[in-house]
């Protein structure tokens, strides 16, 4: 039978012992607990986790990872071997973020073109793809959703298991997305941060700016 040591001198007694067998201690026994809590509501309990379940699927970030995990999986399923989110590889990702690219908005230009470094849709031959930004946004949602059927950790490449999302054929395709973009000079538009310390300074100095210049101090004599 399982044991319980003594208080007093740690001998191993039963489990439903009242006094140890080598000391004799007389061991206390809590009084049972008085019910107090009666008539649970659980239909109105269910209620309430139902509303914060609908509130947690209706925020943007919900709805953009439910319409892509719909997106993934289609493109899944017109794979040869009709793929599925349980079977998907990093070359499954990698492909499908290749094949977003078709709606891309973000103009590439080359290094010979007159509209490098410029942003806008110029009319010339060079591709549109995904910003850097948006891949990154879809590779953490795929993520998620692989983390949400139980998908986690890094990807293990030699039992082909865990999250491919997190693989490091991923991040190679998305450094290389990032790295070929920030060669033609596609760059955000930003505006720098301005933070409360430096516009304390900004304020202080624009005061002293406006305020009219102060006499000098008279000299005295002797």
């Amino acid at each position: 039978m399982p044991a319980v040591q003594c208080a007093v001198c740690k001998y191993p007694n039963d489990l439903c012992f009242r006094f140890c067998q080598m000391f004799g201690y007389k061991r206390r026994v809590l009084s049972s607990v008085a019910h107090s809590i009666k008539d649970v509501d659980l239909a109105a309990l269910d209620a309430r986790l139902a509303q914060l379940q609908m509130l947690s699927l209706s925020t943007p970030y919900a709805k953009q990872k439910s319409s892509l995990k719909s997106e993934f999986e289609d493109f899944l399923f017109s794979l040869p071997g009709r793929r599925s989110l349980y079977s998907a590889t990093p070359l499954d990702v990698c492909r499908f973020l290749s094949w977003k690219d078709k709606g891309g908005k973000t103009q590439v230009h080359g290094l010979s073109c007159p509209h490098l470094g410029k942003n806008g849709v110029f009319p010339c031959d060079c591709p549109s793809h995904l910003s850097y930004k948006t891949v990154d946004s879809y590779v953490g949602k795929l993520r998620a959703i692989f983390r949400s059927i139980g998908r986690e950790g890094d990807w293990d490449s030699s039992l082909s298991l865990d999250n491919p999302a997190a693989s490091l054929r991923v991040k190679e395709y998305l450094k290389s997305v990032t790295t070929e973009q920030l060669q033609a000079r596609v760059t955000p538009k930003q505006a720098t941060p301005l933070f409360l310390d430096k516009l304390l300074l900004l304020s202080r100095h624009w005061t002293e700016r406006c305020l009219p210049p102060r006499s000098p101090l008279p000299t005295c004599s002797f």
